[in-house]
């Protein structure tokens, strides 16, 4: 499936609610679009639950980005920027320099198909990762990326530990 811009999957989402006589803020459509990986299929089962969950009787949730987090890390297993750990332990496996498809193999719990067809494309197009004559290498923005990660693992452990 091709990858798109953000603003065309929020587009493809706006419409698709308004064909049901609803609508969302463009940060919320925005978000979902992000969420979704950029891809309409996967962009648009999330709006398809978020709206059934909107429509659900009386523990019905609001249309907009509050409900798009919530839904994204404890029903989609996704972050805001539609990456799951895969993608983390993908990135954590450049940290020590670019690498190439068959030495990620051997550190992915996937296979190097997988690799180049569903981890790497998102990743390249986000400007987490890029091609380098040496391999696979991780961007600046690759390694803040990381670096939030594990900032928000540490203090969901902390809060866990609190409970």
């Amino acid at each position: 499936e091709t990858l798109y811009r953000p603003l065309e999957i929020a587009q493809l989402i706006s419409k698709t609610l308004k064909k049901q006589g609803l609508s969302m803020a463009k940060d919320a459509l925005l978000l979902l679009a992000k969420v979704g990986r950029c891809l309409p299929s996967r962009a648009l089962d999330y709006t398809r639950d978020l709206v059934e969950r909107h429509s659900s009787g009386p523990t019905a949730i609001p249309l907009n980005s509050q409900s798009i987090r919530t839904l994204a890390a404890k029903l989609w297993h996704v972050d805001e920027l539609g990456l799951v750990d895969l993608d983390y332990l993908y990135l954590q496996a450049l940290e020590s320099g670019p690498r190439g498809l068959p030495a990620l193999q051997q550190l992915l719990p996937i296979s190097a198909e997988e690799i180049a067809m569903d981890v790497e494309p998102y990743l390249i197009d986000i400007g987490a990762v890029h091609l380098s004559q040496r391999g696979r290498a991780l961007t600046a923005y690759g390694e803040s990326l990381i670096h939030r990660h594990r900032s928000e693992q540490s203090e969901r452990r902390l809060e866990n530990e609190k409970v």
